[in-house]
């Protein structure tokens, strides 16, 4: 046998509407880097998917990400490989651009944080 290990597989389904979809690949550089000729359209969908790798190269082991529009391999740029892309990057793509501010996330959803939403402070 290649390998005795069991795999459990998780699978998490979530789903949003094309503005919500759309400001997902906003997100994560999509129209940035390959631009707008592809449109969301209805019933879209971006699937991310959370791969553990065991490479007989131990440099190579770990939890790799990719994600794919529409059913076609999306390769970001923030992300250098050549392969999948190591959960670490996108971990640390993802937490330079999440607001973990919890008190600037409140006063903007009152409306406190300011009136021109333009000229706000930048979240510590």
């Amino acid at each position: 046998m290649l390998n005795k290990r069991i795999d459990h597989l998780k699978y998490i389904f979530v789903h949003v509407d094309g503005l919500q979809l759309a400001n997902l690949l906003r997100f994560l550089g999509y129209w940035d880097s390959f631009g707008y000729d592809k449109p969301t359209k209805y019933a879209s969908r971006v699937r991310m998917e959370i791969v553990h790798r065991i490479d007989p190269d131990p440099t190579e082991d770990g939890f790799y990400v990719q994600f794919s529009y529409d059913d076609e391999l999306v390769k970001f740029p923030w992300c250098d490989s050549s392969k999948n892309c190591p959960i670490d990057k996108f971990i640390e793509y993802a937490a330079e651009r999440i607001i973990l501010d919890y008190e600037y996330v409140d006063d903007f959803c009152k409306g406190s944080q300011g009136t021109n939403y333009l000229e706000l402070d930048a979240p510590q």
